[in-house]
């Protein structure tokens, strides 16, 4: 039987959806500097800049935000047109696994992944499903890499640990799903790590460093 070929890119031509999902302190709020306030106004400008048609679910409680993500997927599953690919963003507090929401109570990340497979959204089937989990998964400082370091075979504590933790917990693969954590299991979000020390700067980097990204991107062929 001759195997039938996968297309060697997505048919973008439909739809484009996405869904955030972020829990603001609303302390930093006040005081004009709260970074996660940042990320929803990046992120918004982002899909703007790539026709998405978006929607924010902004200091919901875990169940609230888990509503959410179900409702945003049995709206995807009952469209009667093509939607060609779905991003699902979130950008709050965290620890392994889970995020945080305005109740202080948590939420899975498996909760927010899993309502895409194939079975559960048979309408997003062969089509990228793109996962961006902005949060801290513990409390360690991460140091960063050394530029030299990648001609260096030997597997640091943390990667092998990473590796281990990988083989025993996160939930088989989904088909044609891209999942992005902005930080290593069991260390802090980096950009927090940031903003203990310059708030401001932080920031600024973090808003000119994705303006930079989307300009790359519209620039390729």
């Amino acid at each position: 039987m001759e195997r039938q070929m996968r297309p060697a890119s997505y048919d973008m031509s439909g739809r484009r959806s996405a869904l955030l999902l972020m829990v603001r302190d609303e302390e930093k709020m006040k005081s004009h500097r709260c970074g996660i306030e940042v990320d929803r106004q990046t992120m918004e400008k982002f899909f703007e800049g790539f026709g998405f048609q978006y929607h924010s679910v902004l200091d919901k409680t875990a169940q609230e935000m888990k509503q959410a993500v179900i409702n945003f997927r049995n709206s995807i599953n009952s469209s009667s047109g093509n939607i060609s690919c779905v991003f699902v963003v979130t950008s709050s507090h965290g620890h392994r696994d889970v995020i945080i929401g305005a109740d202080k109570k948590t939420l899975s990340v498996k909760d927010i992944i899993e309502p895409f497979g194939d079975e559960l959204c048979p309408k997003m089937k062969g089509k990228p499903k793109v996962f961006i989990i902005d949060a801290c998964r513990g409390s360690n400082h991460d140091p960063g890499v050394h530029f030299d370091s990648a001609a260096d075979e030997k597997l640091s504590k943390e990667a092998l640990a990473t590796q281990e933790y990988r083989s025993t917990r996160v939930p088989p693969c989904i088909n044609d799903m891209l999942v992005a954590y902005a930080a290593m299991t069991e260390f802090l979000n980096p950009e927090v790590q940031h903003r203990d020390t310059s708030v401001k700067t932080c920031e600024t980097d973090q808003a000119g460093g994705f303006e930079k990204s989307m300009r790359e991107v519209k620039s390729l062929p």
